[in-house]
């Protein structure tokens, strides 16, 4: 297959030597069933009938087969800036660069969400790269389409990729779609390291001069006019130095996610509900630390007593009586707020990814989630790598409708994070 020269997707029929001549899903005007109904695109139900029925035949005609697999980055920042009618768009677009890119008889299917699959009959996987670099480069240059162009920079449209080969990787069909999907993880995992070294520099900057500083150098937004707290001298209480560094660990992390939160927020627009809560909350924690950075009122000085002088007497005079010092009581000490974590009430069994279910796989989602006053998740982000294959947004789903008992402070309930693992795990007997 040459990759410089794709053939035009608008051609007739296939030839009655082709495999998939009788597959009418994958001929241009299909069963409406098996098109995505956005983009025009086949849809997860056609993919699994090819699988099923036509993968083998299409590997013997062919002798290999190449999968691509590959979903856009930043697609939920579109989504949340311009709303879901403009990713649509996008959506529909990257499809139109799809079908220019790739030859009449590869297989285009929309998987799922921003996720894509191609299926290239006779193709190895020396042939992926050069057409991976073609739909990069066609999806930088004109991705975003009008009025979203004029932002194309803050917000640049790319791909993560997983390739995979049969007969090099596998045999069966959902086999090799397996392993572009960890192929897949493993290039985002790959490039998100510099990312996450930027923001472990960006927390500790934040944790020395403040955010204000740090934000109005790198853009001109609102300053965040939050100073961090002093560190703990060494004369505080260990209880009390222990619970002022806790406090500052959460500020600089709640600061960090303020930061970028305003910076990824376009400037004409009001600020987002999440950035008003990440003032209140900081700006709490903030005169929190102030009183307990206070240092301890000195004890006050005594008034010295008279000097005693010696008279030219025959008998010395008698020792004048000793001046009472009268010291004042000190002060009653603060008592530290009493603070519980909030509690895991209930939390819905979350739905099987049909994927991992028919390949058999378990796995552990490690999440972290916000809690409000009331007991709601408001939020939910993954700790560690994704997992795939369906793991991670079934577990989401399930952290969004726990129920806790929220945290408190001196009986008050207040907003508080929790840590939520959520597993999968097959039990005997239980199958695709």
């Amino acid at each position: 297959m040459d990759p410089e020269t794709p053939t035009d997707r608008r051609a007739g029929a296939r030839p009655a030597s082709d495999p998939l001549a009788g597959f009418p899903h994958a001929e241009p005007g299909g069963e409406l069933a098996f098109r995505d109904p956005l983009t025009g695109l086949l849809n997860r139900r056609a993919l699994n009938l090819l699988f099923a029925e036509r993968w083998r035949p299409l590997l013997a005609a062919h002798g290999e087969i190449t999968l691509l697999l590959f979903d856009l980055d930043l697609f939920k920042q579109i989504n949340d800036a311009y709303g879901h009618l403009a990713g649509d768009q996008v959506l529909r677009r990257v499809a139109e660069l799809m079908r220019e890119t790739f030859r009449a008889e590869d297989l285009l299917v929309r998987y799922g969400g921003d996720e894509f699959v191609a299926v290239l009959p006779g193709a190895g996987a020396e042939a992926a790269p050069p057409l991976v670099t073609r739909l990069r480069e066609a999806l930088a240059a004109e991705s975003l389409p009008e009025p979203l162009r004029a932002r194309a920079r803050q917000l640049p449209l790319g791909s993560s990729v997983g390739i995979a080969s049969a007969p090099a990787d596998g045999l069966g069909g959902e086999e090799v779609l397996a392993i572009a999907d960890r192929r897949l993880y493993a290039e985002k995992r790959q490039r998100r390291r510099p990312r996450r070294r930027r923001a472990w520099l960006l927390a500790a900057l934040l944790a020395t001069v403040g955010a204000a500083a740090w934000v109005t150098a790198q853009r001109e937004v609102r300053p965040l006019a939050i100073p961090v707290a002093p560190a703990p001298v060494a004369t505080l209480e260990p209880a009390r130095a222990a619970e002022i560094a806790a406090l500052q660990a959460q500020v600089a992390r709640l600061t960090e996610e303020l930061a970028a939160a305003r910076l990824a927020h376009p400037a004409n627009q009001e600020p987002s509900a999440r950035e008003g809560e990440l003032e209140r909350t900081i700006a709490a924690l903030q005169e929190e630390l102030e009183r307990l950075s206070e240092p301890p009122a000195p004890a006050p000085v005594p008034p010295p007593s008279p000097p005693v002088r010696a008279t030219p007497a025959a008998a010395p005079p008698p020792a004048p009586a000793p001046v009472p010092v009268v010291r004042p009581a000190p002060a009653p000490r603060a008592e530290a707020p009493r603070v519980t974590a909030p509690v895991l009430l209930s939390v819905p069994r979350p739905e099987y990814p049909p994927l991992a279910r028919r390949l058999r796989r378990s796995a552990n989602v490690e999440l972290l989630v916000e809690i409000d006053a009331d007991g709601r998740v408001t939020a939910v982000r993954q700790e560690g790598p994704p997992v795939g294959l369906g793991f991670d947004e079934r577990a989401r789903q399930a952290a969004l409708r726990a129920r806790y008992q929220p945290a408190t402070r001196d009986g008050e309930p207040v907003p508080g994070m929790a840590r939520l693992t959520v597993s999968f795990h097959l039990g005997e007997g239980e199958g695709p």
